[in-house]
């Protein structure tokens, strides 16, 4: 490469930082009639069910030797539904399923809402969606931290500040939702 055009090449490479640097240093405003912005963020195990029956000696031999196990568990993961209420008008009912093929991988939540300044009453519940569970219902084993709490319900009145981030998410140690404020808006 001749000096010349290593020349022309470090001046170009040299403008081209320095404006990548003014540029990452321009703050954006967000104007006085900005709004705030609501967030829900929560990633859970869905609950699973499972069903087990021993296996009789004749289904034993008719299978491989190395498929030979005393007990088979059937089972699937329960749907939760996400319902939203802001300042009294239902925004959100979704019925939430658990990822992967078999549906046994977690449930993200990831929704925003944007909201002008201000108070606002504002209502979240995920709920188990099974209709053979009974609220409240366990079979007498203690919580299993790993899944999904069956019943989440948070609701209460929030304030909103232009560009300002209030996030509503899951608190592992209380095992509940539970909102984060003042969170600086990307």
């Amino acid at each position: 490469m001749k000096p010349t055009r290593r020349v022309v090449a470090l001046i170009v490479s040299t403008v081209f930082l320095l404006g990548m640097v003014g540029l990452s240093r321009v703050s954006m405003s967000t104007g006085a009639g900005a709004a705030g912005v609501l967030r829900l963020s929560w990633g859970l195990l869905p609950e699973r069910v499972e069903e087990c029956r021993t296996l009789s000696e004749e289904e034993l031999a008719s299978r491989p030797a190395h498929m030979r196990q005393a007990e088979v568990c059937e089972g699937t993961t329960l749907p939760y539904r996400l319902t939203v209420r802001i300042d009294g008008r239902l925004r959100v009912d979704e019925l939430m399923v658990g990822g992967g093929a078999r549906n046994d991988r977690r449930v993200y939540v990831l929704r925003e809402f944007n909201l002008p300044p201000g108070d606002h009453p504002i209502s979240v519940s995920y709920v188990i969606e099974d209709s053979t569970l009974v609220a409240g219902e366990t079979d007498g084993a203690p919580p299993d931290e790993r899944f999904a709490p069956r019943t989440l319900n948070w609701s209460g009145v929030l304030s909103f500040a232009p560009g300002k981030v209030v996030m509503i998410t899951f608190d592992q140690e209380r095992r509940q939702l539970r909102p984060r404020r003042s969170l600086p808006q990307p």
